[in-house]
């Protein structure tokens, strides 16, 4: 049975130095190695390391058969000229904040659900219609209930308007352009009172984080905190204009949090959710759902022949462990529930997702104007053969002496 020497550093729940373990060493990668030990039949032991580079440089050297678990990323591949096994777990950046969370008393919350760019859309759509709806009453005669006097036309439109939003709308229209103008309406209407119901019905059940952090642009700006040196400071130095609040270690990183001295830190989504689901003093920390940046934990091995063999097997193995939900069995007993440590953003519907919504009704209006100028057109002619024939008649009673 082949023994194995394996390099790896203290890394949060991952890996956790205990003297009185078996190995020395408990956490999610240990439980995954022991995994692959009993697949595989080998024996090992863990060689304690300071930090990534060290153990990449052992597994270089040749001091230990292979190492990890670390982010499998392609600059570490070729600096240390190393390759990596298939993936055991996630190592994905995400976005921790602190404070409190949207359950708390608002009285404006029934105008959440919508952001102010679509309420006044909604507001301009129904003034629009309201216009619409009175002059086509007036052309066709309808003045008992849309009058023709401006102000008092106008209103009963948009009154009009405003209840057929809600289905209360009783008044019957008359002509084919209005009725096809209340089809598109009618739509409008339909998708506007679902998204508000369903977003308001969300944001009642839901609990989520009232942060200003939805997409990487959000952190341009910002004051965020990490970890010098690691996969988190290399994303914002590249990918962000934030200022960078460094910190020694993970324990000031998340110290920093809570004290206020940063509102946002961006950091390896399976510690941050270790921390959530392990301190119960940590009620006010949220994990949100936005991932920054997708990568995986991996096994680093060196590139000779023998390792690659060696890497193969593994493969295979770390295959096997995922079919069966050994790896995630591992991440839940060290990491917690991730339903519990992740927290949906705060879901408000916009004006952008109501495009085609707006797209839809504007086909219909444009329909309804050119049935109504083609009507328009219809009678105008009638009334112009009406009066050559009233014409024709009266010429030829004149002519006959009636």
């Amino acid at each position: 049975m082949p023994h194995y020497l394996i390099a790896s550093d203290e890394d949060g729940p991952l890996m956790i130095y205990d003297e009185e373990s078996p190995k020395n060493f408990k956490g999610v990668f240990a439980d995954n190695i022991d995994d692959l030990s009993k697949i595989l039949q080998f024996t090992y032991e863990f060689i304690k390391v300071e930090d990534n580079h060290e153990l990449l440089t052992m597994v270089n050297s040749g001091a230990v058969d292979f190492g990890g678990t670390l982010s499998a990323t392609s600059s570490r591949s070729k600096d240390y000229n190393i390759t990596f096994s298939m993936t055991l777990g996630d190592s994905s950046l995400g976005i921790m904040v602190a404070g409190e969370t949207g359950a708390g008393f608002d009285v404006f919350k029934f105008l959440k659900p919508l952001t102010w760019k679509l309420w006044l859309s909604g507001l301009g759509a129904t003034v629009v219609m309201g216009h619409i709806v009175w002059i086509y009453q007036r052309i066709e005669g309808n003045r008992e209930e849309f009058p023709k006097n401006y102000l008092s036309g106008i209103r009963e439109g948009i009154y009009y308007s405003f209840m057929s939003l809600f289905k209360f709308g009783s008044v019957s229209l008359k002509g084919l352009p209005s009725r096809i103008l209340m089809i598109g309406w009618s739509f409008f209407a339909l998708m506007f009172v679902a998204a508000y119901t369903a977003t308001l019905a969300s944001l009642l059940t839901v609990t989520y984080v009232s942060s200003d952090i939805n997409n990487l642009a959000d952190l341009n700006g910002k004051r965020v905190g990490t970890i010098d040196l690691t996969t988190s400071y290399r994303f914002l130095t590249e990918r962000t204009n934030s200022e960078k609040v460094l910190f020694d270690d993970e324990e000031d990183l998340l110290m920093g949090l809570e004290t206020g001295e940063v509102r946002v830190i961006i950091y390896d989504i399976p510690i941050m959710r270790w921390w959530i689901n392990t301190r119960s003093n940590r009620n006010d920390l949220k994990l949100l759902s936005t991932v920054l940046e997708k990568s995986g934990l991996s096994i680093a091995f060196r590139k000779d022949y023998a390792s690659q063999l060696l890497l193969n097997d593994f493969n295979i193995a770390i295959l096997q462990m995922h079919e069966q939900g050994m790896v995630v069995d591992a991440e839940n007993n060290w990491l917690g529930d991730l339903s519990q440590a992740k927290i949906e953003k705060e879901v408000i519907t916009d004006i952008s997702h109501f495009s085609g919504v707006y797209a839809f009704l504007g086909i219909f209006i444009i329909l309804s104007v050119l049935t109504m100028l083609l009507k328009v057109k219809v009678v105008k002619k009638k009334y112009k053969n009406s009066s050559v024939e009233m014409e024709s008649q009266s010429k030829e009673w004149n002519e006959t002496g009636v």
